[in-house]
Formats: structure tokens, sequence, C-alpha cells
């Protein structure tokens, strides 16, 4: 009556399928994707590429903004300690305080001190914007916002 039962790694799922079928095919559909299902799956990963891939190119600028912010905390507390020595006052060379910072940087330019109302100022090459340490050891952006919030 039912015909010979095909084995599939599906066998129950295309028994039942060919079972109540009109044709009684052999063919059993469940063991394959459809276009509708494939075109669910690449849109879907479509969206999340869409939403990750900005994320992610974020994330080198953070690091190379991380790395000035870690430079200007140490020459603000450098500074800090040369003003503690000599009675409150600042210095505006980086040779003067007890830190070595190296020639090359690579992603800032060369530290200013003790500049208008910045104690410690670091320029990201090309003037994307500027890290500000402000006298009372306050970190703020000028000349445009960076990747990190300070507030």
């Amino acid at each position: 009556m039912f015909g010979k039962i095909k084995f599939t790694p599906l066998g129950n799922i295309c028994y039942i399928r060919k079972r109540f079928s009109d044709k009684g095919r052999e063919f059993c559909p469940a063991a394959a994707f459809t276009l509708l299902e494939l075109m669910v799956v690449v849109t879907i990963l479509g969206i999340l590429a869409v939403v990750a891939v900005p994320h992610f190119r974020k994330i080198p600028e953070r690091a190379r903004e991380i790395e000035g912010v870690n430079i200007a905390s140490a020459l603000y507390q450098a500074e800090k300690r040369y003003s503690m020595e000599h009675s409150g006052s600042y210095t505006g060379s980086v040779d003067d305080l007890d830190i070595g910072i190296p020639d090359n940087l690579k992603f800032f330019n060369t530290p200013v001190l003790n500049s208008g109302d910045c104690l410690v100022e670091m320029t990201r090459t090309g003037n994307k914007y500027t890290i500000c340490v402000s006298t009372d050891g306050n970190f703020s952006y000028k000349n445009g916002k960076g990747p990190i919030d300070f507030d």
C-alpha cells in the first residue's frame, strides 16, 4: 500500500511526508535547505555585519587614544610632582620632569606643557583632536571629539 520506505538521516519525517503526499515521491524535501531559508540566513548575517563592522573599526583608534591618555596622565603626574618641589610653579619643558617620553611618538605629536588652560596637551597626528589635561586633573577634548567619553 505505501511502497518501500526509504530511510534517510531524517527517516521519520521523510516517511510521514511520503505517506501523506498525494504522489508518494521518494525524494525527501526536508533533507535540503530551501532558497527562502538560505535568503533569511544571509539577510540576518548581513544585518549583523552592518551593525558590527563600524564598532570594530573604532577599536584601533580607541587603543591609540588610550595610549595618548596614558602619556598625558603620566605627564600630568610628573608636572604635579615638579610643582610640589618648586613651590607651586609648573615647567614648560618635558626635559625638566622626572619622566622620559619617547622622541618619536607614533600616533601623537610632541606633548605641549603649560599652554593656556591645559597643563598637558596631546594632539593626535593629523590634528584629529587634542587631549587636554587641566591643572585640576580633568581630561577633555579640544579641536573635536575623540572616541572616548571622559564624562
